[in-house]
């Protein structure tokens, strides 16, 4: 929001529908941009390229409850692999609440990435991972 009691438009706090209704040109945020750069966001940052082949990759973040975040990002499915990850091989599930409680589960996320995680745990402390682990998808045996 723009303005408001302090901030020099009136006493009424403006904003989007302010600058609709002409109270505030468009000029008054800034030049016209005229050469806008498309940000390729199909694909998250550091993610393995998304093909077949891209079964192998690393942790790359951690988030705050201790989710391995891997850069693999299979376009291809799941069904019938396994995720190996410091030494263990960890089954995949659909959702969070099916991973069993206190042991690792693996899932796509919402960005389409490999993940790593314990129901009601912590899966790098529990595996003992950090970023740049190897993280890879092999086919159930």
């Amino acid at each position: 929001m723009v303005g408001g009691i302090d901030g020099g438009f009136g006493h009424r706090p403006l904003g989007v529908g302010s600058i609709l209704d002409d109270q505030i040109a468009p000029g008054a945020f800034g030049p016209r941009v005229t050469d806008p750069v498309d940000l390729d966001s199909s694909q998250p940052a550091g993610a393995a390229p998304r093909h077949a082949a891209s079964r192998r990759g690393e942790v790359i973040w951690i988030d705050r409850f201790g989710n391995l975040i891997s850069g693999i990002a299979p376009d291809t499915g799941v069904a019938g692999f396994v995720v190996s990850v410091a030494g263990r091989e960890v089954p995949f599930v659909t959702h969070y609440a099916e991973g069993p409680p206190d042991a690792p589960a693996a899932l796509v996320n919402s960005d389409g990435l490999v993940e790593v995680f314990v129901n009601r745990g912590d899966a790098a402390a529990l595996l003992g991972a950090s970023i740049g682990a190897p993280v890879a998808l092999i086919p159930l045996r």
